[in-house]
C-alpha cells in the first residue's frame, strides 16, 4: 500500500543584523532602511520551505550589504553569516544572523584629471566638486562626473567625452587615488546651419528662430532652446538640434 509523503513543513524565522549600526550613524543614506527595503530575508517575511533557502537568502543578503557599504564608503567589510537553530526544534524560531564589521571607511586621497587644456584651464576641476580627505561615496562620483558632462559642452566643448574612472584603494591607509580621464575634443563656435527629413520651412527660417549669431561660442543650453522652439511651432513630429564637426 502506497502512502502520500508527508508534506514539508515550512520553518519559521527571523532575522538579526548586527554591527550596521556604527556606519548607519556616520553614513548619508540610511543602510538600515536601504537593508530593509532589499533583503530577500525580509521578503521572506520570516518564513522559508527549509534551512537551505534561508542559507541562500542570506547568501544574498551578505552581498547586498556589501553593495550598500560601499556605495557609502566601507570598501572592505568583514561580513559573516550563521544560522541559529534552537535546541528544542519544536518550539522557537530560527534565527538568521548577518554580522559585520565595516572597517575603514575609504576617503580621496588623490584626485587627478587626465584632460587636454581647457579654456578656461581649470573648467573641469571647478565642475567636478570632489575633495580630497572626503569619504568615496558612488552617488556623489556619479553626480560631480555629470556635471562635469554637462559644463563642457555648454562651454564652448560639444564634442566632450568623459572616459572611465578609476578608483585604486590602499586598504592599509583606507584612502582611494581617483583618476578621471577627459577628452573635451575641439573648442567650437556657432557657424550656420544644415538641415535634413521633411522641412516645414529651411534653414533661413531657423537662423531666425536661434539665439545665437555666427562665431558665438558653442553653448549646449541655446542649442537646447532652439530645438525647444521649433517643438512649438508645432510643425514637426520630431527634431533632432545636433553639432556637426566641421574640421575648422
Amino acid at each position: 500500500e502506497k502512502h502520500a509523503a508527508a508534506p514539508e513543513m515550512a520553518v519559521a524565522y527571523h532575522t538579526r543584523l548586527e554591527g550596521l549600526d556604527a556606519a548607519d550613524e556616520q553614513a548619508e543614506a540610511d543602510l538600515l532602511a536601504t537593508f530593509n527595503a532589499l533583503s530577500a530575508l525580509r521578503k521572506g517575511k520570516g518564513s522559508a520551505g527549509n534551512l537551505a533557502m534561508i542559507r541562500a537568502r542570506l547568501a544574498e543578503d551578505s552581498q547586498l550589504l556589501q553593495t550598500i557599504l560601499a556605495a557609502q564608503g566601507w570598501y572592505s567589510p568583514a561580513i559573516r553569516s550563521r544560522i541559529d537553530v534552537p535546541k528544542d526544534k519544536a518550539g522557537g524560531e530560527v534565527v538568521a544572523v548577518l554580522s559585520l564589521v565595516p572597517g575603514p571607511r575609504y576617503a580621496f586621497s588623490e584626485i587627478v584629471i587626465e584632460s587636454a587644456p581647457t579654456d578656461p584651464p581649470d573648467l573641469v576641476q571647478r565642475n567636478l566638486g570632489l575633495r580630497v580627505g572626503e569619504p568615496i561615496l558612488a552617488d556623489r562620483v556619479l553626480a560631480e562626473e555629470a556635471r562635469v558632462a554637462v559644463a563642457l559642452p555648454e562651454n564652448g566643448y560639444p564634442f566632450a567625452e568623459l572616459g572611465e574612472r578609476d578608483i585604486v584603494l590602499d586598504r592599509d591607509k583606507g584612502t582611494g587615488r581617483y583618476v578621471l580621464p577627459v577628452r573635451p575634443g575641439p573648442r567650437g563656435r556657432f557657424k550656420g546651419f544644415t538641415t535634413s527629413g521633411k522641412l516645414a520651412f529651411g534653414a533661413d527660417h531657423i537662423k531666425v528662430l536661434s539665439r545665437f549669431a555666427d562665431g558665438e561660442l558653442y553653448d549646449s543650453r541655446k542649442v537646447d532652446d532652439l530645438r525647444k522652439a521649433l517643438v512649438a511651432t508645432g510643425l514637426f513630429s520630431a527634431v533632432s538640434v545636433e553639432p556637426q564637426r566641421t574640421g575648422q
